[in-house]
């Protein structure tokens, strides 16, 4: 199962910049004395179609992070992807169509999420920061800071 989940998460990250994936793992179990393999193509269609369910909800947590703030979409100046998932093409399409405006990506996801850890938790231990965070959701929607 390791190794099926290895190699799901490495055809993931392929699909972010590759409209196909070959999923191959050798002898994963033996049945009636064969080896049985795993040998697959997916596309990234599939596999938008496969994460969609889970996707469903996006606008209206996007509308309710921005009712939060107090704040329109064409208030927002810029979006930065930031975690794993932003780097699914259809997020960035998600997020382009409720903002009007193409998110940055430039930003290594997670260096950004790690700096964002560490500038809270040196907060968080009385160490005097250039930046806070102010707003931190539960999703991967964003994140406010001040002094920045």
């Amino acid at each position: 199962m390791a190794r099926i989940l290895r190699s799901a998460e490495a055809a993931k990250k392929q699909l972010s910049d590759h409209p196909y994936a070959r999923i191959e793992e050798e002898y994963l179990v033996e049945h009636a004395g064969k080896p049985v393999n795993l040998d697959l193509e997916l596309s990234r269609v599939d596999y938008e179609d496969m994460i969609t369910p889970f996707h469903r909800g996006d606008a209206g947590a996007i509308h309710s992070a921005l009712q939060s703030a107090s704040l329109t979409s064409s208030q927002v100046d810029e979006i930065l992807l930031v975690g794993g998932a932003t780097r699914t093409p259809m997020v960035r399409r998600r997020l382009v169509e409720a903002f009007g405006k193409e998110p940055r990506g430039e930003v290594d996801p997670d260096l950004c999420v790690a700096m964002g850890a560490a500038i809270q938790g040196a907060a968080m231990a009385g160490t005097e920061v250039s930046a806070v965070l102010v707003d931190v959701t539960p999703y991967t929607f964003g994140t406010s800071a001040l002094g920045s």
